[in-house]
């Protein structure tokens, strides 16, 4: 028997689930399960510890009396009491229901009953089958929607039949735990009704949980409401329903039991062992790895305590045995959790056959309705590109989660997707459908990632319909915040154990769990720790605030690329550094950059709280009227879908993006390829480009960069301005936040300085005036063809700025002339960074 028991199992009442031996086995049959009646049958520590075996009706009903005596007469042998899971609500000409809380007739009832008591049968607990669920919650087609308290009453009549032949039956509740706190709730006012009803109250609610964070946390007020009713409260310990192995099976309910158990130290008064799915396929022996009766004798096995906490940029913590010895070189594993969705995208796979008659299938995404709910308040998540594959076959495709921003133009389709979700707002496109091939396995592959809240708000789907087009039924993956694997710490001859987290989980935030995997002695444990990600750069604000942008050349890239060479060049901009809040960079860039080069890049500039930008190129030429291509300011979706989905992989977060003059380039430009665009086709070609963006970063802070005097050169340009602001937002739904002024200095209509106070002025009113932020480009001009000559003119421009007393709230340093050839450092006048200092100190 087992050596060490948990004070805590001992007071945990165990019931396991039995059946007699049938001779045409039910589907989903435990093969063993009736072995566990012989005498010596491998499960004598579980057995010992069992108060009560429950049968199911379906087994009592099919199985042979003889067979109901061997394994009755066993139960009364060991001491064990009887349990039976039945409905006790039957059908009536108001409510047809067919589900397992509701019999067609009484009869059924009192031929279980009978059978039962004539093989032996000593009947101490009926087990409601979700009465209340089925009777009050359920929204199918034969929903009933009936009072608590009429189902309460309708129980108590039926429960005569039982209490005829068996006078002591205590009879207690199994109903469904989801997300839905509210539907939880809802529970204490069914057992107040149903105590009303009987006179007594429930002798125990066992909790069918609907497996996901938000509904195990939900057990934790529930099981106290029970307390104060005195209804023993109990779970119902099994797997979740994508775990498909015995293995897989037995380790997603032994994870359940730690994470109910240790991190919300919940303790059931009832631990119900019990499987209605193919797996676990065998019963016994309680010894064996993969065994339903395995997982019950681990639950009997000492508890150990495991600490955590954060220690610097490390965790921390120390595991004992459960007399608080340590347990010393044992594997902590620990897991990042990405709670808050900030990390970058997981590879998620579900596998399947498609059903034997199917002809096409259908991808598409719900949430908040369909077997989901929004139901933990409003979640985020990020869908990538959808690849279904048929292996044997070689078919595939690839889909798009949207949104498609050129009619039947598959490019134009974004790559990726950020979704708000919200209760009481379902989403449910189809984005897809094609043929399939009937009978061969498929696979699913998505990346994405959710908040922790996300768990159950929904899924991707594959909805298989036959020729006809008749649904077959459907197969879901469902949101759930990524998990990355941070390797093991092992413990000291103290049991303390640590383990330094990596920057980009420091950043996201979220949890970390570690556990431990159990030993001969010790259960398994677990324990999470919320890790306070860090706060992401938001636009400054007040009067004495700039926001200050940085366009980095080779030197300042090579230094973001390196961890050595950014730390060597920290003392080159410790000033600036002060003032800097965004990087922006350009999309030729963006695409060029490597992977792992850009997730440094994001890492350095998360580590000094600055902000990600990028200068799009924002007029689409892709399948349009010919022109633009090669054009300054055209790109094409695709680009912009490449980038969007790069910076997702590297985990990055995008905070602006600058677009590259769309109103000069798409409607004021001459030449051989501009295509003189009308301001609304401007807004709907620069659309398709920024949609690509804010499909996946759906917080990006949108502006435009224009050039000064060309547009303000144009009779009308303000009335063209503010036309152009408000189609912007009429086809994207974006406001163009800011405008930078860039301004061309080398025009001869700048080179009197009191004619560049004059236009900052004007330009600026403008822009203020529909509502936008106003920035400049601090910069020189390429007529000046030494660093020094530049610099010198850009100072001179500073001036000039300063002079015009527009106080810009945005500040813009960089250049895309040749010259100055460095960014750094700050302490050369010659250096682009350099001019951040001279701003600050000649015009504070």
């Amino acid at each position: 028997m087992c050596s060490v028991l948990t004070a805590q199992a001992e007071a945990t009442q165990i019931w396991m689930v039995g059946s007699p031996r049938i001779d045409n086995v039910v589907r989903h049959a435990v093969v063993d399960a009736p072995d566990m009646f012989a005498p010596n049958a491998p499960w004598q520590t579980v057995a010992a510890h069992t108060a009560v075996v429950k049968f199911t009706p379906g087994n009592v009903l099919m199985a042979k009396d003889d067979a109901l005596r061997e394994a009755f007469g066993d139960v009364k042998r060991r001491g064990m009491a009887l349990a039976l899971e039945a409905g006790l609500l039957t059908k009536t000409d108001q409510c047809q229901q067919r589900s397992e809380a509701y019999l067609d007739s009484v009869d059924t009832l009192r031929r279980l009953v009978d059978k039962i008591h004539r093989t032996g049968g000593d009947l101490r607990y009926i087990a409601m089958d979700e009465p209340f669920f089925y009777g009050h919650d359920y929204d199918g087609p034969t929903a009933c929607h009936e009072s608590a308290a009429a189902l309460a009453s309708r129980i108590v009549a039926n429960a005569r039949v039982v209490r005829d032949v068996f006078p002591q039956v205590q009879i207690g509740d199994i109903e469904v735990v989801g997300p839905n706190r509210a539907h939880t709730d809802e529970l204490s006012g069914w057992a107040d009704a149903y105590r009303a009803a009987a006179g007594v109250p429930l002798a125990f609610l066992h909790t069918d949980v609907d497996w996901s964070d938000a509904a195990m946390r939900n057990l934790v007020p529930l099981a106290a409401a029970m307390r104060q009713r005195n209804v023993p409260f109990g779970i119902i310990y099994n797997a979740d329903a994508d775990a498909l192995t015995d293995a897989a099976w037995t380790q997603s309910a032994l994870d359940h039991i730690t994470f109910i158990e240790s991190v919300l130290g919940l303790h059931p008064d009832e631990a119900i062992f019990q499987t209605w799915v193919r797996n676990p396929t065998h019963l016994l022996p309680e010894t064996q790895a993969g065994t339903l009766s395995n997982v019950a004798y681990q639950y009997l096995h000492a508890a150990p305590s495991l600490t955590l906490a954060r220690s610097g940029d490390a965790v921390a913590g120390r595991l004992t045995d459960a007399h608080g010895a340590p347990i010393a070189n044992a594997p902590v594993a620990l897991t990042a959790i990405d709670a808050n969705a900030r990390m970058g995208l997981t590879d998620r796979t579900l596998t399947g056959t498609v059903p034997a008659k199917a002809a096409s299938v259908v991808v598409g995404i719900r949430s908040d309705l369909e077997a989901s709910c929004v139901c933990d308040g409003p979640a985020t998540v990020t869908v990538n590109t959808i690849h279904y594959r048929e292996p044997t076959t070689g078919r595939t495709r690839d889909v798009r989660p949207g949104p498609a921003l050129m009619p039947g133009v598959d490019v134009a389709v974004a790559a990726t997707r950020t979704l708000r979700l919200t209760q009481g707002t379902p989403y449910a496109p189809n984005l897809r459908q094609f043929p399939v091939t009937a009978g061969v396995p498929f696979t699913l592959d998505v990346a994405m990632r959710a908040t922790a809240n996300a768990e159950t708000a929904g899924y991707v789907t594959l909805i298989f319909f036959d020729a006809a087009g008749t649904g077959l039924g459907r197969t879901m993956l469902w949101f759930r915040p990524s998990h990355r694997d941070l390797g093991s710490a092992v413990t000291d001859r103290t049991g303390r154990f640590s383990l330094a987290l990596p920057s980009d989980v420091l950043y996201a935030g979220g949890a970390v769990r570690a556990a431990y995997a159990g030993s001969a002695t010790a259960r398994p444990t677990e324990m999470r720790l919320a890790v306070a990600g860090a706060d992401d750069p938001v636009p400054v604000a007040g009067p004495n605030a700039k926001l200050v942008w940085l366009g980095p050349r080779g030197d300042f890239r090579e230094a973001l690329e390196s961890d050595a060479a950014w730390n060597a060049a920290a003392p080159q901009w410790r000033d600036a550094a002060r003032h800097v809040n965004v990087v922006a960079f350009s999309t030729q860039f963006m695409q060029a950059v490597s992977d792992d080069d850009l997730a440094t890049i994001v890492r350095h500039l998360r580590e000094k709280h600055i902000a990600l930008g990028i200068e799009a190129l924002a007029q689409n030429w892709y399948h349009e009227t010919p022109c633009g291509q090669g054009f300054e300011g055209y790109s094409d979706p695709g680009s912009s879908n490449g980038i969007a989905a790069k910076l997702m992989r590297v985990g990055a977060r995008l905070d602006y993006i600058r677009m590259d003059g769309p109103l000069a380039s798409g409607h004021y430009a001459d030449g051989a390829r501009a295509c003189k665009s009308s301001i609304p086709e401007v807004a709907r070609r620069a659309q398709v480009i920024i949609g690509m963006y804010t499909a996946a970063f759906p917080n990006v802070v949108v502006g435009d960069a224009e050039p000064f005097p060309m547009i303000s050169g144009h009779a009308g340009w303000q009335a063209d301005w503010a036309a152009w602001l408000a189609a912007f937002r009429a086809a994207t739904k974006t406001p163009v936040a800011f405008v930078h002024l860039d301004f061309n200095w080398g025009d001869p209509r700048l080179r009197d300085p009191a004619a560049t106070v004059a236009l900052a002025r004007s330009t600026a009113a403008v822009a203020r005036a529909n509502g936008q932020q106003v920035g400049i480009f601090v910069n020189g001009t390429g007529g000046r063809n030494t660093d020094a000559g530049w610099m010198a003119q850009a100072r001179l421009h500073a001036d000039a700025i300063a002079a015009s007393g527009i106080d810009p709230d945005h500040l813009l340093f960089g250049s895309w002339d040749p010259w100055p050839t460095r960014i750094l450092p700050e302490s050369d006048p010659d250096a682009v960074m350099s001019l951040v200092d001279y701003w600050f100190r000649v015009n504070r």
